[in-house]
């Protein structure tokens, strides 16, 4: 028993060491758009923005991007079918300001999911030569578009993600999304984006920037109909297409609300966590295993033993977890840091939604 413990701590070590040098990749190869100049002369935006039931935050998204410091803007707002107001809130927008324009689906055309197909609608509607997918729940400082159309010029870019603040009330909000950053930090890999041939790539949909040629070059979002999480898809479909792809940090210019609360959050993203692996099965579980092994293994051998090697081991996995995850939280402007402390639950948190998303799909034979 001893030996299984001092492999498991030695093996959990690793992992969050390894975890910890791609954040701190991460944190190093982005740069925050606030610190970028405004371009001087920007080309015409076009922002889109797919609203379904947004009624308590649109009205505030929208006027910030109306807001935004552009001389030629266009705010395409498409209402999906929403129940609760939205539309009406969007047509009294609309009436007060020529830049915004309202399209209302009111029927989803088989073969689309609702949020991508108001995407493709959006993105047919737009005239600019950027086009900014957002949504209906995110906030902007009114230089947001300007900068990271700049950022984008200056660096020859056809895309660009930018990562908003995630604002949580919360500690077990904000180290839910904060561990959650953590491990998507692995799947992007960032640092890579300016190497050709890398497995890098990124998308947001809070901020996805592209320019509308590269845009329509690839296919648009008809390409990704049925895609779950069509934000990230798209990042990846312009990335193997050739498009050069970049991502900045927004933490100071633009904010959204992920989910309202922990459960929330945890609820939401019960959703999508199988479409992250593929929707493989196999994957899935292996996933969601060595999540549970690298979150509950290192407090469980410090506290309960397994040898004084694996014990010491052990506790320097737990602190370099706590220290990842309290630096990635202080480092995207939430909070202090202390979340640090929860890294082992939630991280086991992580593994059970993505083990629960896969067995509820396959239940259900569907997403």
């Amino acid at each position: 028993m001893q030996s299984i413990a001092l492999v498991t701590a030695v093996a959990t070590l690793l992992a969050w060491a390894l975890l910890a040098r791609w954040c701190r990749l991460t944190q190093r190869a982005v740069v925050q758009l606030s610190s970028v100049p405004p371009d001087p002369s920007p080309p015409a935006v076009s922002v889109v923005v797919p609203c379904r039931d947004e009624a308590r935050e649109v009205e505030r998204a929208v006027r910030s991007l109306l807001a935004q410091d552009l001389p030629e803007l266009q705010v395409v707002a498409v209402d999906d079918r929403s129940t609760d107001g939205t539309g009406e809130i969007l047509d009294r927008l609309a009436a007060l300001d020529e830049r915004l324009t309202v399209v209302h689906v009111n029927e989803l055309p088989a073969g689309w999911l609702g949020k991508n197909h108001a995407c493709a609608v959006g993105a047919r509607a737009a005239t600019g030569e950027w086009i900014l997918f957002t949504d209906g729940d995110v906030a902007f400082d009114p230089g947001a578009v300007r900068r990271a159309v700049a950022f984008a010029r200056s660096r020859g870019l056809g895309h660009l993600a930018a990562a908003p603040r995630f604002v949580a009330a919360g500690m077990l909000e904000r180290a839910f999304v904060g561990t959650f950053t953590v491990f998507a930090s692995a799947g992007f890999r960032v640092w890579e984006l300016d190497r050709a041939g890398t497995r890098a790539f990124v998308g947001v949909g809070a901020f996805n920037l592209v320019r509308r040629d590269a845009y329509q070059s690839v296919g648009g979002h008809e390409r990704l109909a049925l895609e779950v999480l069509d934000d990230v898809k798209l990042g990846l479909l312009l990335r193997r297409s050739g498009v050069p792809q970049g991502f900045a940090g927004a933490s100071e210019l633009a904010f959204v609300r992920w989910q309202p609360g922990f459960v929330r959050s945890v609820a939401g993203l019960l959703k999508n966590a199988f479409a992250a692996v593929e929707y493989r099965p196999v994957a899935a579980i292996v996933a969601g295993a060595a999540l549970l092994l690298v979150g509950a293994a290192p407090p469980a051998i410090a506290l309960l033993g397994g040898g004084s090697s694996a014990r010491v081991i052990a506790a320097v996995a737990l602190a370099v977890a706590m220290i990842t995850l309290g630096l990635t939280v202080r480092g995207a402007g939430r909070a202090s840091g202390v979340e640090g402390v929860l890294a082992p639950a939630m991280t086991v948190v992580l593994g059970l939604v993505l083990l629960t998303s896969t067995a509820v799909a396959l239940a259900r034979g569907a997403v």
